[in-house]
């Protein structure tokens, strides 16, 4: 992948029409470049896209203003449909969460929508496609594997990390958790 510029704007306009605008540095993050072309794959992903909408119960609206999926949804706002579908056609749902960071696409509720997609994971592909993920998804390296001494050095990159990045994001207590909240404005990890 060639990067051309050193940054790309998320300068769409949300559905609330606020401004998603913020730049990407794309020395750090280059998976964010728009990128190259790849026909066969998007025309794909958007097929299943149109079905997944469906399953999952979301609305997804094009910049046209056109859309598909359910009107009464969550809506997943494609800002830049072709480099959306690209992304999820080359790398499927680490596709769909660089397509976010690049500014793709946006939800005035993101974690609705999130949530719709997550329901039924395993059922937003058809089982005889999901045969074909292997051919699909890059393979983890090897390296990566789970055996004795793969674990630990994931477990070392994972937790053997400063005190201090951690505090940047924990509480006091430096202990972290997945919550659901009842009233989020209200109550708090602490």
């Amino acid at each position: 992948m060639t990067t051309t510029e050193p940054t790309i704007r998320r300068d769409a306009r949300r559905l609330d029409g606020t401004a998603a605008g913020h730049a990407v540095d794309l020395g750090r993050w280059p998976d964010m470049a728009p990128p190259e072309p790849a026909p066969a794959r998007a025309a794909i992903a958007r097929a299943l896209m149109r079905r997944i909408a469906a399953h999952a119960g979301l609305r997804v609206e094009l910049p046209d203003g056109s859309g598909f999926g359910r009107t009464d949804a969550p809506v997943l706002q494609l800002i830049s449909p072709e480099r959306f579908f690209t992304r999820l056609g080359r790398d499927t749902m680490i596709g769909f969460g660089e397509a976010y960071m690049a500014g793709d696409w946006d939800a005035s509720d993101l974690a609705s929508v999130i949530e719709l997609l997550a329901r039924d994971l395993d059922g937003l592909i058809p089982a005889p496609l999901q045969r074909l993920r292997g051919v699909v998804e890059v393979r983890q390296p090897a390296a990566e594997d789970n055996d004795r001494s793969g674990a630990r050095r994931n477990i070392s990159r994972h937790y053997d990390l400063s005190n201090d990045m951690f505090a940047l994001f924990l509480d006091e207590t430096m202990t972290y958790s997945g919550a659901l909240f009842e009233r989020p404005a209200e109550e708090t990890l602490a």
